[in-house]
């Protein structure tokens, strides 16, 4: 901004020429010099924010100063700025995003990479879909509704090889934290998921979601030359440290979007290929009402356009458990001869060793 201003005759009267920029002219008070002039006093205080363009402060000086002395002062101001591009005074730039660096997997890693993966593909690949749990018409939960009323109707033995007794137990283990849950007989044809497998997650609270996408590079940050294992590898480096890029800053913005919920509730556990797929938990996620999950596709489909399916842990919302391990009379049944039997849900299970395999009878 320049500002040219003559003294005439020393008469303290100013000769005002054409200038570039923007012009104010005001008067001070008796007293009042440049330093201590009311001009000055706002022109430091709105200096002093950050990002505001030249043309807004003016105008906001000249409104201060009428406001200040009850409309009695009004500076003139003469404004040939607003043709200009935008200039700032104290312009804080933001911080440049971070750029993602791709971590390749680097030889002698790559066997127990490959083993990771493996496991945690064979452990949520199995976990059932949202639509399977949350689907109320599906006629073989009616039918396991049903079976589980006959069951609990019974006293149980308290024999733990009994299917009575062990029903009853697993039900009491679900109503004690206000849950519901299910029992059916899959050799009656009903096909439904079965949790047994996966009872020892109860101990740890874990019941995470799973997101698979067909491709994770609609994401702007991710460069479409990368290959999957590297995007993977990359994407749990930063998941463990606690320092995400972008893309997943992006998809955690997302699910709490389709999830109704605050960014901070969404906890990003682990990412695997078989395409890409985010395993994460939500806080409180057992109070999640059944109709809530129903809605959980069609709203994580409108974030995610490359969605291939969701699924979600069975002990969240009402499990089904299949008593087909027990036979006709309701004992449990351990068939084929001695050997090593594989305990646990799928991609964690442990082997264990039977000597004499037989049923009660």
């Amino acid at each position: 901004m320049q500002e040219v201003v003559t003294v005439v005759n020393n008469k303290g009267l100013a000769e005002i020429v054409r200038t570039e920029g923007a012009f104010i002219q005001f008067s001070c008070d008796k007293n009042q010099v440049a330093s201590n002039n009311l001009f000055t006093k706002h022109l430091l205080k709105n200096l002093a924010e950050e990002n505001v363009q030249v043309v807004d402060i003016f105008q906001r000086i000249v409104h201060d100063v009428y406001d200040e002395t009850h409309q009695k002062q009004r500076p003139l101001s003469i404004n040939g700025l607003k043709q200009d591009h935008q200039i700032f005074l104290n312009y804080v730039a933001p911080p440049p995003a971070p750029v993602p660096i791709w971590v390749e997997i680097v030889p002698e890693e790559k066997e127990s990479f490959l083993k990771e993966q493996s496991e945690s593909k064979a452990s949520c690949d199995s976990l059932p879909n949202v639509e399977e749990i949350t689907d109320s018409e599906n006629e073989d939960v009616k039918k396991a509704e049903e079976f589980t009323k006959h069951i609990l109707s019974k006293v149980p033995s308290g024999d733990l090889n009994q299917m009575e007794t062990v029903c009853h137990i697993v039900h009491q283990l679900f109503q004690n934290e206000n849950q519901e849950c299910l029992f059916f007989n899959s050799r009656q044809g009903v096909n439904l998921y079965n949790s047994f497998g996966n009872l020892t997650d109860l101990s740890f609270d874990y019941t995470p979601f799973v997101l698979k996408l067909k491709d994770i590079r609609e994401f702007e940050d991710v460069e479409s030359h990368r290959d999957d294992l590297t995007i993977v590898n990359t994407l749990n480096r930063a998941v463990r440290s606690n320092e995400p890029p972008p893309v997943l800053e992006q998809i955690v913005a997302r699910l709490a979007t389709a999830h109704n919920t605050d960014k901070k509730n969404i906890v990003l556990k682990n990412v695997y290929v078989g395409s890409i797929n985010i395993v994460y938990t939500v806080e409180n996620s057992k109070e999640i009402t059944m109709k809530e999950l129903s809605e959980l596709p069609k709203n994580v489909q409108s974030q995610f356009q490359q969605r291939i399916s969701m699924k979600m842990h069975p002990l969240m919302k009402r499990p089904t458990f299949d008593v087909a391990c027990f036979d006709e009379r309701g004992h449990k049944n351990f068939e084929g001869e001695k050997g090593t039997y594989h305990i646990g849900p799928p991609g964690r299970t442990k082997e264990e060793e039977r000597e004499n395999c037989i049923s009660d009878g």
